[in-house]
């Protein structure tokens, strides 16, 4: 947890107490029954469901430098594949690149028309600092800014741009819990600041909008390094009062070699099992869930705006057993993992939206996983996983069409 500053807003978590209220039901049901001849029950009215499980697949940045026949291609795949929503990068760094007086939005137009000709929804990634904006001295792009205002207007004037085109969910940077993409370090103080003023810029200009905190990664507890595991974040985000901002929570919980699934009280603890959970013993949260239940934030949906597993790497694939050098899976593996998170993501009701990374391998070069996540291969041909992904998409829609 980190110190606060002299201007962050501090909440304390909700004190739980037992309603006494049946008793009072109870007494003036006895009452009524004695003194009424007849009774009349009106039923009583039951909460809204939550909408179908929103599916889709990201793409980061890549969809901005595509090609038109990329990015027709990509589309096409995404529809085929039965997703009918796309997570992309909407960058500050390429929007604003030299100034804050000049735009370049000419390549997320591109983005926005190929979607809405697809009937596809969007969700924009709002991050990374242009040079201008950073602290001097920062090296790249994924450095906080240095005036969280300016970055807030830039959320607003996206939203100008993009709310009457249909573009109404927003993601407020990403994994903002690691040094990777807030350097040079996280610090939840600081990121519920940014994510306060950029809800609030956003909310100015379409007040039906959806803004989710932006999607954390999943840190191995205790951590090492400079990343902040996922729910220590989320509670201390919320103790400042960004949580409270916001519609959702982002999160990417990778389990691979393991399935979502996969569940042992006794062994390994993915990702994915730190969505619910409480443990009376344990020191602290016990899962995200916990937090938004502590904090009054009960009603958020976690939207998985990242999950998948690579297929290519430096070091070992597997089948499915764990190892201390296994960085990548077999094809097999991977669509096992796709058919698996689609089923149980849409069984739960707390999940909302599940979002593959990524659609398309970036290169046959398996130097790095990062360019092997793909549901297709570098040549466009699809792998297991797409086939999958597609027949436990449609299979969850024939059974449970709405949820």
């Amino acid at each position: 947890m980190h110190a606060a500053g002299p201007t962050d807003h501090l909440v304390l978590p909700r004190r739980r107490r037992r309603s006494r209220r049946w008793v009072v039901l109870l007494v003036g049901m006895l009452v009524a029954a004695t003194t009424l001849t007849s009774v009349v029950i009106t039923p009583r009215a039951t909460a809204a469901p939550p909408p179908p499980l929103r599916i889709g697949t990201a793409f980061g940045n890549e969809l901005m430098w595509a090609s038109d026949a990329e990015l027709d291609k990509a589309l096409d795949s995404t529809r085929l594949v039965g997703a009918d929503w796309i997570r992309v990068d909407l960058p500050w760094a390429d929007i604003q690149p030299s100034s804050p007086q000049e735009f370049s939005w000419h390549r997320f137009d591109r983005i926005m028309a190929a979607a809405g000709a697809r009937d596809l929804a969007v969700i924009a990634t709002l991050a990374y600092t242009p040079a201008w904006a950073r602290t001097p001295g920062c090296p790249h792009q994924s450095c906080r800014p240095r005036d969280f205002a300016e970055f807030a207007q830039f959320a607003k004037n996206a939203a100008l741009r993009y709310a009457p085109a249909g573009l109404r969910h927003w993601e407020i940077w990403n994994e903002p819990n690691t040094q990777a993409f807030w350097y040079p370090t996280p610090n939840a103080a600081d990121y519920a600041r940014l994510l306060r003023l950029s809800a609030s810029a956003i909310k100015e200009v379409d007040g039906s909008a959806t803004v989710l905190l932006g999607g954390l990664s999943a840190v191995q507890s205790p951590a090492s390094g400079a990343d902040i595991p996922q729910v220590t974040f989320l509670a201390d985000v919320s103790m400042y009062r960004g949580t409270h901002a916001v519609d959702g929570v982002a999160f990417h919980p990778y389990t691979f070699p393991f399935l979502p699934s996969h569940y042992d009280p006794g062994g390994w603890r993915t990702s994915w099992n730190t969505i619910h959970g409480y443990d009376p013993n344990a020191a602290g949260f016990s899962s995200l869930r916990h937090v938004l239940d502590t904090y009054g934030l009960g009603h958020q949906q976690i939207w998985l705006t990242e999950y998948g597993a690579p297929t290519c790497g430096p070091r070992t694939g597997s089948g499915g057993e764990p190892g201390a050098t296994v960085d990548h899976v077999t094809e097999q593996r991977q669509a096992a993992i796709a058919g698996d998170a689609v089923r149980v993501a849409s069984a739960d009701p707390a999940l909302g939206a599940l979002v593959w990374y990524s659609e398309r391998d970036r290169s046959w070069n398996p130097t790095t996983t990062e360019n092997c996540y793909g549901l297709r291969r570098p040549d466009g041909s699809p792998k297991p996983a797409w086939w999958a992904f597609r027949d436990a998409v449609s299979a969850v829609r024939a059974s449970r069409p709405a949820r």
